[in-house]
């Protein structure tokens, strides 16, 4: 979170008017502003009261039953909510404000800063497609107000919106054109402002020059304003820009300009007596020291900045500052002290998750790049430490620890990937399951930068198989297995097949042979996610033929319960016929009357496959099982995904929704099956969501495919997946198993580019 600029338009600065920051600046006699990284806080927070007074005056207009002041009024509340990450409240507060113009005379200026903090909270809630025309409305109302200030203030919210589409050119010109209308307003904050977003684009996109200039014009405005926390932010921000410019090369002169402009925002901040600037400055500090080699230097910048942090309260300074004491006390071999850092920094990350996680998405930015290093070294240390240790008590211990962060890292993962409390909700019913599964092992894949570490439970025993391949290597043969999978007509991809068995599978194999194994359950990590494990090759077979195979996203994830499918009711639905742009899938109509003999239930074909109908069935009736043959796409970010229908394209939340609608929130679904399912090879965010699809849609187990196959294959092995499904004690992993074992044994299909993207994915029994 580096003290990003999300916020950049305030309020305050639009109305020209006491806003919400002026009146946490009374609470607590600091300045404040926007682009303050966002934190929890607690009752007695000044900005908890400035919220406080913001909901009294609004309650004061209302009765006043002016409509102007009401909705001034509520977007200085909004600005509030804003900044406490009360995002949908603001939102909300904004549509409100803007609605009560309708139809009125109201200022053009006031239209027009409404109109744009409207669009400002669109984006600062991840929807960016309503957000591009509201902010394009309030750039022309703000034109037409001559009123260059709200009109900067637009352009540079716009310039943060095109970015995170990923739309660099227009971006930079919405910020350079947010500086020159600022500049010419007098405004040279919003400029500095704009300039350090232009600093921040250019530096993802790897223009390092670029960025450094644009950093080093914004340093020289904000050395001519006086002093305030925006101020010191900013500064701060062009100071870090200028060190990543730097690069680990050779760049002292470039580094000596970072310590510079650090070093004046940590003065500033001091001047201020802002802790939580100050922490800023001093963890940038640093992070500059490591740069160049000063241990000490970094140590003690640190420390300042962990305690800065503490004082201001500000929980996602403490967890940033906190890592980094982590990786500083394991450079230096002391790690105990960094097992304690890491603690307390994951700890605090918890108490700003949501928010974190929230901007992220405003900027397009991933939360595992972000976040999922600290996960991953805290990881990393503890299997170290399992490893190095002769002490049984304390192996086992560190093994059950090191087990925990990585579930923890999973499950806010996946609530990140879908953007809502499904995870939590499915916490409630989950049981750890390595305890109720007989002849069963659960494998955590953790690729890591030197090596992988896979973490094997059997029953109540832990062991650690430590394999010397990189995360790198590991991630180049699982996307050329992948790639070359597909293309069914070539063995290419029997060498990736057998050295990825070597890696994943064969260090194992003497523990699960003496355990009596006969299933095995990963939680697979990237890249290890957009792979099927079943294809992986001992140089005689391939797995399937030893192992049944099931995927997690998270071991608390998984509900373990059998399905009993001869008495079960199943809804059964799909597409045989060519619609929007799609090919047909005619062999879906066997495959639909197939599975209609095997259990009681109703079944949705071609045009009676609506979204319509599909929501009517999930809501009044009740069903055990839910097929849906359609062609389906998983896509990197969630509200891309979709469900095939005769109608359209079902989004995988429109599914959820309609599976809530009932009593599935008591009686959840045994088994959602997705055929026909398409993710990108090597995107490895999309295959997270397929991983997780019976979660979102409450179901305690799904069968997917990683890519679409051959319609005539997928029938057959959907065919006698029920088949055997049907037999008694026969769980879906094993059922799954022997489906995909008879189509190896025809002569057509033995390729696994045709059986093996099938996945039980969650309760394998």
């Amino acid at each position: 979170m580096k003290a990003r600029a999300l916020a950049a338009a305030s309020l305050a600065l639009q109305l020209g008017a006491a806003g919400a920051a002026h009146a946490a600046e009374e609470a607590d006699g600091r300045a404040v502003g926007p682009g303050a990284p966002v934190v929890s806080r607690s009752a007695t927070d000044p900005w908890e009261a400035a919220a406080r007074r913001a909901t009294d005056a609004v309650e004061a207009e209302r009765k006043r039953a002016e409509p102007l002041a009401l909705a001034q009024a509520l977007a200085r509340r909004a600005e509030v909510r804003q900044s406490l990450g009360h995002r949908s409240d603001a939102l909300a507060d904004l549509r409100e404000a803007v609605a009560l113009l309708e139809g009125r005379d109201a200022p053009a200026g006031l239209r027009a800063a409404l109109t744009g903090a409207l669009g400002q909270a669109y984006f600062l809630a991840g929807d960016s497609e309503r957000a591009e025309p509201v902010l394009a409305q309030a750039l022309e109302l703000a034109r037409r107000a001559q009123a260059p200030r709200i009109e900067a203030a637009v352009q540079n919210d716009r310039g943060l919106a095109l970015a995170a589409d990923g739309r660099t050119t227009p971006a930079l010109e919405a910020f350079a054109a947010a500086a020159r209308l600022a500049r010419a307003a007098d405004d040279g904050l919003l400029a500095a402002q704009a300039q350090v977003n232009a600093a921040r684009v250019l530096q993802r996109a790897g223009r390092h020059a670029d960025s450094a200039a644009s950093a080093r014009a914004a340093i020289a405005v904000l050395g001519t304003l006086p002093d305030s926390r925006e101020s010191a932010f900013q500064l701060a921000g062009a100071g870090e820009l200028l060190r990543r410019a730097a690069g680990g090369g050779p760049a002292e002169a470039l580094r000596g300009e970072a310590e510079a402009s650090l070093a004046a925002a940590e003065r500033m901040a001091e001047r201020l007596g802002d802790a939580r600037a100050a922490a800023y400055a001093l963890g940038y500090r640093a992070e500059l020291a490591l740069d160049r080699g000063r241990r000490a230097d970094a140590e003690s910048l640190n420390a300042r900045a962990t305690f800065a942090a503490q004082a201001s309260g500000a929980p996602e300074a403490i967890f940033l500052w906190q890592w980094q004491s982590a990786r500083i006390a394991d450079r230096a071999g002391r790690a105990d002290d960094a097992l304690a850092a890491y603690r307390r920094a994951l700890a605090a990350l918890a108490a700003v998750k949501a928010d974190y996680a929230a901007e992220l998405w405003a900027s397009r930015e991933s939360f595992r790049a972000e976040v999922g290093p600290a996960f991953l070294g805290f990881t990393d240390l503890l299997l170290r430490q399992a490893a190095a240790t002769g002490d049984p008590a304390r192996v086992r211990s560190g093994l059950e620890e090191a087990r925990a962060v990585l579930e923890r890292f999973k499950t806010v993962e996946l609530e990140d990937y879908f953007r809502d409390d499904c995870v939590a909700r499915y916490l409630a019913r989950a049981r750890p399951v390595e305890h109720t599964a007989a002849r069963t092992a659960v494998i955590y894949p953790v690729p890591l930068a030197d090596r992988l570490e896979l973490l094997v439970s059997i029953g109540s025993e832990m062991r650690l198989f430590t394999v010397p391949v990189g995360e790198p290597a590991l991630r180049a043969e699982a996307l050329a297995l992948r790639r070359l999978l597909e293309k069914r007509t070539t063995y290419q991809y029997l060498p990736h097949a057998r050295r990825l068995y070597d890696w994943v599978i064969r260090p194992m194999e003497k523990v699960l042979a003496d355990a009596g194994v006969d299933t095995l359950v990963f939680v697979p990590d990237q890249p290890l996610r957009s792979i099927p494990l079943g294809a992986l090759h001992d140089g005689t077979d391939f797995v399937i033929a030893r192992y049944a195979l099931a995927t997690a996203p998270s071991l608390t994830l998984v509900e373990p319960r059998p399905l009993a499918l001869r008495s079960a009711r199943v809804l059964a639905s799909g597409l045989t016929e060519p619609v929007q742009g799609y090919p047909a899938l005619p062999f879906v109509g066997i495959e639909l009357d197939e599975l209609g003999a095997f259990a009681a239930g109703h079944v949705l074909r071609d045009r009676t496959f609506t979204a319509e109908n599909l929501e009517r069935e999930l809501r009044d009736k009740t069903f055990a099982v839910v097929h849906l043959a359609s062609h389906a796409r998983f896509d990197a970010d969630s509200r891309r995904s979709f469900l095939l229908t005769y109608d359209g394209r079902m989004t995988i939340d429109r599914l959820e929704a309609s599976m809530k609608a009932n009593r599935f929130r008591d009686e959840p679904i045994e088994l959602l099956f997705l055929s026909a399912c398409q993710t990108a090879a090597g995107d490895e965010r999309a295959a997270l969501g397929l991983a997780g699809v019976a979660v979102k849609a409450g179901a305690r187990s799904a069968l997917a495919t990683l890519w679409h196959i051959n319609d005539q294959a997928s029938s057959m092995l959907v065919a006698e997946f029920y088949r055997q499904l049907g037999e008694p004690g026969v769980t879906k992993a094993e059922a799954l198993r022997r489906a995909q074992r008879k189509l190896l044994a025809d002569l057509r299909y033995r390729h696994p580019g045709y059986w093996s993207p099938f996945l039980v994915i969650g309760n394998w029994l």
